[in-house]
C-alpha cells in the first residue's frame, strides 16, 4: 500500500503530501505495524514531493477499542506491565487541524513534525472512562503471553495480533519516542475526547 501511495504521488506530480505517521517511525524494524510507516516515509521521500510527516503518539480515541470490555465486563485492559506509566495521548481532531494547516500553508522543504500533548496513565484513562460511563472500571494488566490470544479472541487476525504485540513490546522497551524536525503541541484533553465519544 505504501509503495502504491508513493507511486501515485510521484506519477501525479503532487507537490506536497501530509502523511500521518507515528512515534517510533524512525526505526526500520522492531516496532510492529509502525515499521510500515517507516517504509511509507522513506518511499514518499523518494517521490520528489515536499513531505510533511506527522508522527503521532497514542490516539486518545484508542479507548474505543476497549469500550466493549468496559461496558460489558467493567474492565479496562492494559497491554503492559504497569497501568501507572504516563503516556502522551493526542486527540485525532488536533492531528486533523495540523494536517489542514500544513496543506493550506505548505513548508518550503520536507519535515517531520512530532506531536506532543497531554500525558495520562492507563489507570487515569480507566478512571476517566469509568466516570463517563457511570461505573468504576477495574484495570486488568494482561501478561505478555496473553496479548496475542486476547487480540485474536477480540476478532483481530492472528498476523495483525502478532504485529500489535510487537508494537506493545517496542513501547515497553522505550522505542516509541518522539523524533523529528519540529514539535507541535496538541491541546485537547482526554476528558473532552471521552465526552465526545460518549
Amino acid at each position: 500500500m505504501a509503495d502504491t501511495i508513493a507511486t501515485a504521488v510521484r506519477d501525479s506530480g503532487v507537490g506536497h503530501v501530509v502523511a500521518l505517521s507515528s512515534w517510533g517511525a524512525q526505526h526500520e524494524t522492531g516496532t510492529g505495524p509502525i515499521r510500515w510507516l517507516h517504509h511509507l516515509e522513506r518511499m514518499l521521500d523518494k517521490t520528489g514531493a515536499v513531505v510533511t510527516a506527522v508522527r503521532s503518539p497514542h490516539f486518545q480515541e484508542k479507548v474505543e477499542a476497549t469500550l466493549g470490555a468496559a461496558t460489558e465486563a467493567g474492565i479496562h485492559p492494559v497491554f503492559g506491565d504497569s497501568a501507572d506509566v504516563p503516556t502522551t495521548m493526542v486527540a485525532t481532531r488536533d492531528i486533523g487541524e495540523l494536517a489542514a494547516a500544513a496543506l493550506v500553508d505548505p513548508p518550503a522543504a520536507s519535515e517531520i513534525v512530532h506531536l506532543d500533548g497531554p500525558e495520562y496513565t492507563e489507570r487515569q484513562v480507566a478512571e476517566k472512562l469509568g466516570t463517563v460511563l457511570g461505573k468504576p472500571l477495574d484495570v486488568a494488566l494482561l501478561p505478555r503471553e496473553a496479548w496475542e490470544p486476547t487480540l485474536v479472541d477480540a476478532g483481530v487476525p492472528p498476523t495483525l495480533a502478532a504485529e500489535l504485540a510487537e508494537m506493545y513490546d517496542a513501547e515497553s522497551r522505550g522505542l516509541l519516542q518522539p523524533a523529528g524536525d519540529r514539535r507541535h503541541r496538541c491541546v485537547t484533553e482526554l476528558d473532552d475526547t471521552l465526552a465526545a465519544l460518549a
